[in-house]
């Protein structure tokens, strides 16, 4: 008796904002790979060997922005960066605004 087939699992894309911010971290030496189910509601995870390990948010250019109190509760490695990163137009760098903990909103600051 053979065993009944399996249904498939969609496999997650790459959205074009993701492979963006990818290929600028890549080129500064980062390693990324999407962050999947288990670091839910980010989107990318990011590691570097001297800098660390950045949790990024990409901003889709059309859409809400995130629910920055989700962003700031997901618990983490005190050590992590935490990042909400959007692309504007054409830009060729991106506008990256670092999530804490603090009471203070982020601030959108040029990588």
């Amino acid at each position: 008796m053979s065993e009944p087939a399996r249904p498939e699992m969609p496999r997650a894309t790459w959205t074009g904002p993701e492979r963006r911010v990818k290929r600028y971290l890549v080129a500064l030496g980062w390693q990324v790979v999407r962050a999947g189910r288990a670091f839910l509601p980010w989107h990318l995870l990011a590691v570097h060997p001297t800098e660390g390990v950045r949790l990024l948010w990409v901003h889709p250019p059309h859409g809400p922005g995130p629910d920055l109190s989700a962003l700031v509760a997901f618990p983490c490695d005190v050590g992590y960066i935490r990042e909400v990163w959007r692309y504007s137009g054409h830009a060729i760098r991106p506008i990256v605004a670092r999530v804490n903990g603090g009471p203070a909103a982020p601030v959108s600051r040029e990588v």
